[in-house]
């Protein structure tokens, strides 16, 4: 019987490591690589968006949309899985919506993945990065960034916070909200866009989405205003709002909370990826940040510094689960009952032997 066990438990441990050289030794896929700034690339990103009033956005029909959530549903696969295949299937189906998959190695060294339009194509759909903080391991954190060009600096806070924060995910909008008529480009407020199609794609119960948003303090009625509004995008708000809120002002920021009847006009109820990501029961938290805040080194550096800390304190981290830890786990289930029995049994054993000599 003990060979038997030892034989079984033998038997599934060389299985495991049969598949994990089978996958290891898996062809990479062929991507483009490309190194520099991230930071940078984010720039660069941002003078090439579709401006104010041109009217050069194109609305992506319902069936691009489709083919946009399959493509980013298989690179959120690889996230989860890191395996090779999925990573070319991604490759593959993001090509045909005529997006490129770029591997991006920073200055900081780590390597992040970037979907942005193929050389020849902006409809103004947007750019779309994930990262992961080890080859196992992601934080569940989705940064947005969905009023490029209309809310100053916006993007620069989003993409420092994405990285500082070791967050999974960066989505950045690829046109002013007003770059067409009847802002049908304003990602925010409407599902008939590529970046909400990602954004429910990615977006789990596990989540937290932070949505970077810029306002005003000149404007009438906002002059009192604190320096950042945070809001769930619900009169109730949530812990999420809070936890983010009291690391904020720890850092020396002051922060108001839309609660229903304060900061109504900074309330983001009206916010798609805000009622997706409570529908599906993911953390919210859409963050209004003043210009002088926006454009200062300093303070901005401050709200990065706090949405660092919140990611490390509050934000899930999502490990992979491979196909050798399901096979030394199932031999571990597999081989107690075995081996519980065989305690069992053994005091019976003795006692015949015993019995069996004074016969």
């Amino acid at each position: 019987m003990k060979r038997r066990i030892i034989l079984f438990i033998a038997l599934m441990l060389g299985l495991a490591i049969l598949r994990a050289s089978s996958t290891s030794a898996t062809a990479q896929p062929i991507l483009t690589e490309e190194q520099g700034s991230l930071i940078e690339v984010i720039d660069r990103f941002r003078l090439g968006i579709i401006p104010r009033d041109s009217g050069k956005y194109v609305v992506p029909s319902q069936s691009d949309l489709q083919s946009a959530e399959s493509a980013f549903s298989i690179l959120l696969a690889w996230m989860n899985t890191h395996s090779n295949e999925k990573l070319s299937e991604a490759s593959s189906a993001l090509a045909a919506i005529d997006y490129a998959l770029v591997r991006f190695i920073d200055v900081s060294g780590r390597i992040f993945y970037i979907a942005r339009e193929a050389l020849g194509f902006n409809r103004g759909w947007g750019l779309y990065i994930v990262g992961v903080k080890t080859p196992s391991l992601y934080r569940n954190l989705i940064i947005e960034v969905p009023h490029i060009g209309f809310d100053e600096f916006t993007e620069k806070i989003g993409v420092r916070s994405f990285i500082q924060s070791y967050g999974g995910f960066l989505l950045v909008a690829g046109a002013h909200r007003y770059a067409n008529p009847s802002a049908i480009a304003d990602v925010a407020h409407t599902e008939q866009c590529v970046f909400h199609v990602v954004h429910k794609t990615w977006c789990t119960n596990t989540s937290t989405t932070v949505q970077i948003h810029g306002f005003a303090e000149t404007s009438a009625g906002r002059e009192l205003y604190p320096q950042i509004i945070l809001s769930s995008g619900a009169p109730e708000g949530s812990s999420a709002v809070t936890e983010m809120s009291n690391i904020l002002i720890q850092n020396g920021l002051t922060v108001g909370i839309f609660d229903g009847t304060k900061y109504t006009d900074l309330g983001a109820t009206t916010n798609v990826q805000g009622k997706y990501a409570r529908s599906v029961g993911g953390k919210f938290v859409h963050m209004e940040i003043a210009r002088a805040v926006r454009s200062s080194d300093e303070l901005s550096g401050k709200v990065v510094k706090g949405l660092e800390r919140f990611a490390e304190e509050f934000v899930v981290e999502i490990s992979e689960f491979r196909f050798p830890t399901l096979v030394v786990l199932a031999t571990i289930l597999v081989s107690w009952p075995i081996l519980e029995t065989r305690k069992k049994t053994r005091p019976s054993a003795q006692i015949l032997t015993s019995t069996n000599k004074f016969r």
